[in-house]
């Protein structure tokens, strides 16, 4: 069950890197800009994940701090999603993050 999980949640978070990284394309902007926000925001998010947030980060978030951190960053790719694929995508991701997020909490609990 927890290999189903971390695989999942691994999707998931290819998922918001790449929903992420493409939230300029919420405004209307030039593609070059699109392109180049989408590049700044990818290694930025990648760079952050790396450092604070991956399993084996030199300098881990405290839990708290980690799933704020989680929480903003699932919300802005959410938010993305909505604006550029519509509600369905939106909610099928929310729901299957949220899930996903609280079943791992309480498999790491027990």
């Amino acid at each position: 069950m927890q290999a189903l999980l971390l695989a999942l949640a691994f999707v998931l978070e290819i998922v918001a890197f790449i929903a992420f990284s493409a939230f300029g394309y919420v405004f209307p902007l030039p593609e070059w800009a699109h392109l180049a926000l989408f590049a700044v925001l990818f290694v930025a998010l990648v760079s952050f994940w790396g450092v604070y947030m991956a399993p084996k980060a030199p300098k881990k978030l405290d839990l708290i701090p980690y799933y704020i951190a989680k929480a903003i960053i699932y919300t802005v790719s959410a938010v993305t999603i909505f604006f550029t694929r519509g509600a369905a995508p939106c909610s099928t991701f929310m729901l299957l993050a949220l899930l996903d997020e609280a079943l791992l909490f309480r498999h790491n609990l027990s």
